[in-house]
């Protein structure tokens, strides 16, 4: 059971938008069932079928983390990475990956989390989308820090 009290990803945030991204409505609608069971916090979604507009509505929307669906092709996966990775807006957007089994020659590039379609629950989801949440938390500040650090080291040593 996790608990909202100490949980510092919950402390920024009132709801948490998540984007779906899959081809199959009745699987996509089960993981949205499973989402909307969730009552520790509120979630917002919204969901795409298809990579034309896909950009264009992540950005719109703005969510907080991305859940793809699996059940597609190896080629299409890759581009929908490149496309996710590669964009200034969505590059730094967590992404969940909810797979039919654990196949290695799927690609996973950019993904900060796993989940397996059939031991999906609402609690698996939820732990999966806090930790994918505090992962990009973590890689913010991590990039943040280092930036700053790179500075302070460049500036000291240039002083030489």
């Amino acid at each position: 059971m996790v608990t909202l009290v100490n949980n510092p990803v919950m402390e920024k945030r009132a709801s948490i938008r998540v984007f779906l991204i899959g081809n199959n409505p009745s699987d996509l609608s089960n993981i949205y069932d499973q989402i909307t069971s969730i009552r520790k916090v509120k979630f917002i979604t919204d969901y795409s079928f298809d990579f034309k507009n896909l950009i264009s509505k992540v950005a719109r929307f703005s969510p907080n983390c991305l859940l793809i669906d699996d059940n597609m092709e190896k080629s299409d996966l890759k581009f929908l990475f490149s496309i996710l990775n590669g964009h200034p807006k969505t590059k730094q957007i967590p992404i969940t990956i909810i797979q039919n089994s654990n196949k290695d020659d799927m690609p996973r590039e950019g993904a900060s989390g796993f989940i397996l379609k059939q031991a999906v629950t609402s609690e698996a989801l939820f732990n999966t989308i806090i930790n994918s949440l505090k992962l990009s938390d973590f890689k913010a500040y991590f990039d943040k820090s280092l930036s700053k650090r790179k500075k302070i080291f460049f500036e000291k040593w240039a002083a030489f």
